[in-house]
């Protein structure tokens, strides 16, 4: 999984956070996962709060 913090150390632009969600639910989906689908489609359309809380919620955002 990919590890962002909140520290300067390591930043990523909400595109590329897009980006990256839509690669882990596409991964998912071409596993088997059918409700990747929905969260690939949310990932797609979410807003910058949405993004991070989509990132939030896989455990990708861990506060120092």
């Amino acid at each position: 999984n990919l590890l962002l913090c909140k520290a300067e150390e390591f930043s990523m632009t909400n595109e590329e956070l897009r980006k990256a969600l839509m690669d882990y639910y596409g991964t998912a989906m071409s596993s088997g996962n059918p409700m990747a689908v929905i969260e690939l489609s949310q990932a797609e359309s979410a807003s910058d709060e949405k993004l991070i809380q989509m990132a939030d919620e896989l455990g990708w955002i861990k506060e120092d």
